[in-house]
């Protein structure tokens, strides 16, 4: 018999990122989709956006091996740097207005992005339980409005 290495997740439950800048990133569920194989995750944003500024050659590896520090998405900052890509625009599938910048959406600070089960996150078992740091600087959005290193 086969059996699916893929535990399911469900919604407000903790899972760990495994893959790209978030891997090791606390994220929460926030919705799951098409029968478990994909959910809407909420997760504390990891922006470089000194990218823009830099050669095409040199922007393309700085993404690739510089993994930029977590912090809060602020839209007036994105706006104060003269970045035009920022606009509001509705989650798809989800009844919530976000602010969309460079592809991603992003809800009061946390990035929200839907992503495949198994492949791109896990769920926090007793074996890996969120510490306690991360929880407190994943809920304190609000003492931490200009952000933190992560």
């Amino acid at each position: 018999t086969v059996t699916s290495k893929k535990k399911p997740v469900k919604k407000n439950e903790w899972v760990r990122m495994s893959r790209g800048h978030f891997k090791g990133d606390l994220a929460l569920v926030r919705s799951v989709r098409d029968s478990g194989v994909k959910c809407v995750i909420q997760c504390v944003p990891r922006i470089d956006l000194t990218l823009s500024d830099l050669p095409a050659d040199e922007a393309r590896i700085r993404r690739r091996t510089v993994k930029p520090p977590q912090k809060f998405f602020n839209a007036q900052e994105i706006a104060a740097l003269g970045k035009q890509s920022l606009t509001r625009q509705r989650f798809p599938g989800m009844d919530i207005y976000c602010d969309f910048f460079e592809g991603n959406y992003y809800h009061d600070g946390y990035l929200l992005k839907e992503v495949t089960v198994g492949t791109m996150v896990k769920p926090c078992g007793e074996d890996e339980p969120p510490s306690l740091d991360e929880l407190q600087r994943f809920r304190n959005r609000n003492r931490a409005n200009d952000g933190y290193d992560g």
